[in-house]
């Protein structure tokens, strides 16, 4: 509920393929992103972003920064956001965890 900056897109319901990283320096991964909206009825309650990576990441961890980037060398920087929390990881959803799979 940090974030910097809300795309068009995600205000109108859909969601975004970007580039996002969570180190510096980090290659760029891509993800996708929604915007799960907040209750208008809750003060402060502007909703939260829910960035999942195509590849499996390392050790993401709360009050960790995400940066989301756009464009195909990802030259657009978006905004950032602090991370919250994880998702499921991805041996929790059953996917290839492999060394060579994992960034």
């Amino acid at each position: 509920n940090n974030y910097n900056h809300i795309p068009r897109p995600l205000l109108e319901g859909r969601s975004l393929t970007l580039l996002a990283r969570v180190r510096h320096l980090q290659p760029l991964t891509p993800c996708t992103v929604t915007w799960n909206r907040g209750d208008k009825n809750k003060p402060g309650d502007n909703g939260y972003l829910t960035v999942r990576f195509d590849k499996a990441m390392r050790a993401i961890t709360p009050g960790q920064i995400v940066a989301l980037y756009a464009g195909a060398d990802g030259f657009i920087c978006l905004g950032g956001g602090i991370i919250t929390g994880p998702g499921a990881s991805y041996l929790d959803r059953g996917l290839d965890v492999t060394a060579g799979k994992l960034h």
